[in-house]
């Protein structure tokens, strides 16, 4: 048996190709299954054997290995459906598999290696016979009757002759075949027992091995039949009872909704003038006049300006009692000065900026800047963003949030408010950043804010983004309906992290009071 680690060494360290796919992993001539064990144990020694991916994906990222690196290799690792490798062997690993040690305190023998765990049956295949083994297609299997036994061809022939005398078989014409009729079994001479010849017993014999592979087809009309004489009495009851109760509430429904149109045609008549009812000479009705003449200012304008005052009160009135029935939402604004700031880069080639971020981030919609441009939509020179959380007495709040796309529009104490980065990934969108206030290095700034690169599906992240701490959020390009997903992802992360605004306050509050119980 081959050893996948050997020769995954043997092959890096002579710096040839390595390749992978969803279930294997390519070294040389052979492939291997990716969950296959290798001969390197965990946990320096003292744990299972690691899986041949493992190894495989931490020789891929050799610069995300280390302790700093942890959050960015999970990510990754869970991002590319690979399994990691611990901390505390990530050093030694690397150290073996690159050649810059000969051998490992932590391996074990093939032969051991069985006697630990058992491998998995499949074996490794060479290339050319993968693709060959995938391109053929499985041969359907299904019984057959052995047609060259002498006996079965015989009894089959006497069946088609005693087939042949039951039924008049010589007529061939479309009128003759309707005058034809099958004569019942009670009328014919030849008795017919099907059990005694050998080809029926077989035929018979395929046939029930083929509906024993067969599964039926359910439908809404199959899945209600039952075995065992069951029936569905209690269902039936609960179905009559419910349509029962929908005819009698639409029956009362529809009683007051005639009363009610009833009732307003009186109104509107009565309202109205009669036939023979005289009206000045202006044809102009007394209501009219009164508007015209100023005595109801107020009705008149409202009239003019196409808004009615009696609709308006009545919304007045019956807005309350919705608020009372919902949960209690307050708009929340701190100071211009005090809003947390969210960064986006201000390229127009990038995924996220000014002129789709409050959609995402509001209602879980992406548009592209083309679309927006399309629709009328112009981004206004101060971009807020809401988002509703909830406070630590259950109230819920919303807070705003302040988008900035250009470092020239930030002051040195912006800065420090600033709470998530949406990174493109090239360098120049960090220049002329002020970055004074995290101790002057980028890599500080995105350890203490929410570092997030959003990138379309089957692509590869920017290579910048994968030296930082950043959150990996994958979007669909043509699926608008999981773009709510990556709306959730982001604000999750920042409750994780601690960065939504109802958190900073909260934590802003509890230091006051500290400070004040101090004094």
């Amino acid at each position: 048996m081959s050893d996948p680690l050997s020769l995954l060494r043997e092959q890096f360290v002579n710096k040839k190709p390595l390749a992978h796919d969803d279930t294997h992993i390519t070294i040389g001539d052979l492939k291997f299954p990716r969950s296959i064990l290798t001969t390197y144990k965990q946990d320096r020694g003292r744990g299972a054997p690691y899986p041949l991916d493992a190894l495989y994906y931490l020789l891929q990222k050799p610069h995300l290995a280390g302790a700093t690196k942890t959050r960015a290799y999970k990510e990754e690792c869970k991002l590319h459906n690979f399994q990691s490798v611990l901390i505390a062997d990530q050093k030694d690993v690397l150290a073996y598999l690159t050649g810059k040690q000969e051998t490992s305190q932590y391996l074990v023998s093939v032969e051991e290696l069985t006697t630990i765990v058992p491998q998995p049956s499949e074996a490794p295949v060479t290339a050319k016979a993968a693709e060959k083994a995938a391109g053929e297609k499985r041969k359907r299997e299904e019984p057959t009757l052995d047609m060259t036994d002498e006996k079965m061809v015989e009894a089959k022939k006497d069946l088609e002759i005693r087939l042949d005398s039951m039924a008049p078989s010589l007529l061939h014409g479309p009128e003759e075949k309707k005058k034809a009729r099958v004569p019942p079994l009670d009328e014919l001479n030849v008795a017919i027992e099907p059990t005694t010849s050998p080809y029926i017993l077989a035929d018979a014999a395929v046939t029930r091995s083929i509906l024993e592979k067969e599964r039926s087809h359910l439908t809404r009309t199959t899945c209600l039949h039952t075995r065992n004489g069951k029936d569905f009495k209690q269902l039936h009851e609960i179905l009559r009872g419910a349509i029962a109760s929908r005819k009698s509430a639409s029956g009362a429904g529809s009683k007051s909704k005639a009363a009610a149109s009833a009732a307003s045609n009186r109104a509107t008549s009565s309202a109205l003038p009669a036939a023979g009812q005289r009206r000045d000479r202006y044809n102009v009705s007394g209501v009219e006049a009164f508007k015209a003449a100023g005595m109801d200012a107020t009705l008149l304008q409202a009239e003019q300006q196409g808004s009615s005052l009696l609709s308006s009160t009545q919304n007045q009135s019956s807005a309350p009692s919705k608020r009372s029935v919902d949960a209690p939402i307050t708009i929340k604004r701190a100071p211009q000065n005090v809003e947390p700031i969210i960064l986006v880069p201000q390229a127009a080639s990038a995924v996220i900026t000014k002129w789709n971020i409050k959609d995402l981030l509001e209602k879980g919609q992406y548009k592209t800047r083309e679309e927006q441009k399309k629709a009328g939509y112009k981004p206004e020179e101060r971009i807020s963003v809401m988002h509703q959380e909830e406070g630590p007495n259950g109230t819920i709040h919303t807070y705003h949030y302040k988008v900035v796309d250009s470092a020239e529009n930030m002051k040195k104490e912006d800065w420090p408010r600033v709470v998530a980065v949406f990174m493109q990934g090239p360098e120049w969108q960090f220049k002329q950043w002020d970055l004074s206030s995290f101790g002057g290095k980028l890599v500080n700034m995105f350890q203490r804010t929410c570092g997030v690169h959003i990138i379309f599906d089957k692509e590869q992240p920017h290579e910048n983004a994968k030296k930082f701490s950043v959150k990996m959020l994958a979007m669909s390009r043509s699926k608008r309906h999981l773009d709510g997903q990556v709306r959730t992802g982001f604000w999750d992360h920042l409750k994780y992290h601690n960065r939504l605004a109802s958190q900073i306050r909260e934590k802003q509050h509890q230091d006051k009071a500290r400070q004040s119980g101090r004094a």
